[in-house]
């Protein structure tokens, strides 16, 4: 395989446990490996406890807005990740389209 074939999945939700947890700056990672990333995994999360990823949009940390607007521009596959969100008829999935279609 041709190393130019690999891409990054970046998980905001897991991104920002880890900015809480180990102080490496998400938006940094993002500037960094723009050109490489191809999907974003895309769920709140707020705290240090891995138990608090997966939120909904707007219950945890995350500035969305400037994520987005740092991967303004870039073809990517936008995939809300909301945890059990199947028990909740897909609440927390259309809305997480609803609050990030401003931004994109």
């Amino acid at each position: 395989m041709n190393k130019k074939e690999f891409g990054i999945c970046f998980d905001s939700a897991h991104a920002k446990l880890e900015e809480n947890q180990k102080g490496n700056s998400m938006l940094n990672f993002l500037k960094k490996f723009k050109k490489k990333i191809i999907h974003l995994h895309i769920s709140d999360a707020k705290g240090k406890n891995p138990d608090n990823d997966g939120l909904e949009i707007g219950k945890g940390e995350i500035d969305f807005k400037e994520i987005l607007s740092i991967l303004k521009g870039k073809n990517i596959m936008l995939l809300p990740e909301i945890i059990n969100d199947h028990k909740n008829n897909y609440n927390g999935t259309k809305t997480a389209y609803v609050k990030l279609k401003k931004y994109l």
